[in-house]
């Protein structure tokens, strides 16, 4: 097994094409503009099984037309505004699926992320169980989906971790002002 998380600018067209193939062959996005939506991601995440791409993931940079309207859906549209990246665009083959390789692509995501609060959605329940695990929360209420699916919304705050972490070692309370 080989993970590879680059950027868009840092792939090549074949595993660009590799990468818009997966995420149609998962049914969930708008083919529409999506290699534009593919380049514009932060990080994209590949795995290699024996040289076949077999799963896919990324963080990328939602519209945010589309993201008010799922914040919105979902009850917390005053949270859009703190969620600039959306892990996403997973897919894994069929037969590589239940050996946690989409774990281990967004495992590696997350660590070459900004530090900036992430969200992902999603209506799978193993999917949802992965994220928990990733220390993703679940945020808002559920909403249906374009789909018909209903969805949730789960967030990864990776500042919040970080401060949290700080606070720990520093009495904010005597930082002078």
């Amino acid at each position: 097994m080989n993970i590879k998380v680059l950027p868009p600018n840092k792939c090549t067209e074949k595993e660009l094409d590799l990468f818009h193939d997966l995420v149609l062959k998962g049914k969930q996005v708008d083919k529409n503009g999506l290699k534009n939506r593919i380049s514009n991601s932060s990080v994209l995440g590949f795995c290699y099984i024996e040289n076949s791409l077999v799963s896919i993931s990324s963080i990328k940079r939602p519209n945010e037309g589309y993201k008010n309207r799922i914040f919105a859906k979902a009850k917390i549209l005053e949270l859009a505004k703190y969620h600039p990246f959306e892990l996403g665009y997973a897919y894994t083959e069929k037969d590589f699926r239940g050996k946690g390789l989409n774990f281990r692509i967004n495992e590696r995501l997350l660590e070459f992320s900004v530090l900036e609060p992430i969200y992902a959605t999603t209506h799978n329940v193993k999917m949802k169980g992965s994220l928990l695990r990733m220390g993703f929360k679940v945020v808002g209420a559920e909403y249906k989906g374009d789909s018909g699916h209903n969805i949730e919304i789960l967030s990864h705050d990776l500042l919040k971790k970080i401060n949290d972490g700080v606070s720990g070692f520093i009495d904010l309370k005597d930082t002078p002002s």
